[in-house]
């Protein structure tokens, strides 16, 4: 079936080009060709991204007051009862002493 679908027509009636699942789809264009190379438009690194958080401010991952994390998702579903702290430590870092 996953065959099908490759040689059906698109909405406009002509056949789709083939496509390598794996590789990125790249913009031919040379008016856009500077999207693969700038720095502004490459994703940026999840590490970088966590604010570092001083000493001063360890107890924001202890205190319950800060994990304010909902009980349920959006669909109804009970959540883990340690989530809360999973979110902190997802956008925020000690920062370590040097």
């Amino acid at each position: 079936s996953e065959s099908m679908a490759k040689d059906q027509p698109s909405a406009a009636g002509k056949p789709r080009p083939p496509r390598d699942e794996g590789a990125p789809a790249l913009v031919k264009d040379s008016r856009f060709a500077r999207l693969h190379t700038d720095p502004r438009f490459q994703k940026f690194p999840s590490a970088k991204s966590k604010v570092k958080v001083d000493e001063r401010f360890k107890g924001m991952f202890d205190d319950d007051d800060f994990r304010v994390a909902p009980k349920v998702d959006k669909y109804g579903r009970k959540l883990s009862a340690g989530r809360g702290e999973e979110e902190m430590k997802k956008f925020y870092e000690l920062e370590e002493d040097e």
